[in-house]
């Protein structure tokens, strides 16, 4: 926390005309409680209602489309493995559980690893691995499927032909994507421009303000070879 209210202070240092806070996990929750509120701000991510000018990512949208994908293609159950901070109604995960709810399959509870371990998320990927009724996995990022898929190939499992594995994230590569074999289906951001976006670009507090309304971008889904249809249908 204190790392957090440092970088903060630093920043406000310079003295800016604004700040754009990027509201994802702990560290954004945080900055923003510590932002003076006579700073003109836009928050990106959160929850509705975070910013008076803010974008917000149709987390819950994205994750309800890639977990369809799944039941589409024939899975009985898709199992979800996410961090253990994410938070919020608009999140992936909730996206998951109304999929889940829509074809009425009973979610089970989340496989959760520590934030930002990539080795437990390995280690899970060998503990379902080790499971017989595992066919369909939806992990909230992708590199949380990269490492499950490490741990999934590591038991045995031949991905996608035993397992189907899906993720997602908010850029059209990633810095591991050079280790994604063979690339992982996800859904991507198509970042928005133009009017309802354009209160990014206020530049002092006495600007002429546009809408209040949250500006929501959207996914799209980018369909790769690391699902298949299951083998139980």
């Amino acid at each position: 926390m204190g790392s957090v209210e440092a970088r903060v202070r630093m920043g406000l240092s310079v003295r800016p005309a604004g700040v754009i806070v990027y509201e994802y996990g702990w560290a954004g929750v945080e900055a923003l409680k510590r932002l003076p509120k006579d700073v003109p701000s836009v928050v990106v991510g959160g929850g509705f209602g975070d910013g008076d000018y803010q974008v917000i990512n149709a987390e819950r949208d994205g994750g309800r489309w890639m977990t369809m994908h799944l039941l589409d293609l024939g899975h009985e159950q898709v199992l979800h493995v996410a961090w253990d901070r994410e938070t919020g109604d608009n999140s992936r995960s909730n996206g998951w559980r109304d999929a889940l709810a829509e074809r009425g399959v009973e979610a089970l509870e989340p496989i959760l690893a520590p934030f930002g371990d990539l080795g437990a998320a390995v280690s899970l990927g060998r503990t379902l691995g080790a499971r017989k009724d595992v066919t369909a996995i939806f992990a909230a990022t992708d590199e949380i499927a990269i490492a499950v898929m490490k741990g999934l190939r590591e038991a045995g499992q031949r991905v996608p032909d035993d397992v189907s594995v899906v993720g997602s994230t908010i850029c059209a590569s990633t810095p591991c994507g050079n280790r994604r074999s063979p690339a992982t289906p996800r859904i991507s951001m198509r970042w928005g421009s133009g009017p309802s976006a354009c209160c990014m670009g206020r530049s002092r507090p006495n600007a002429p303000a546009v809408s209040r309304r949250p500006h929501r971008s959207r996914w799209c889904r980018v369909v790769r070879d690391c699902a298949l249809p299951s083998a139980r249908r």
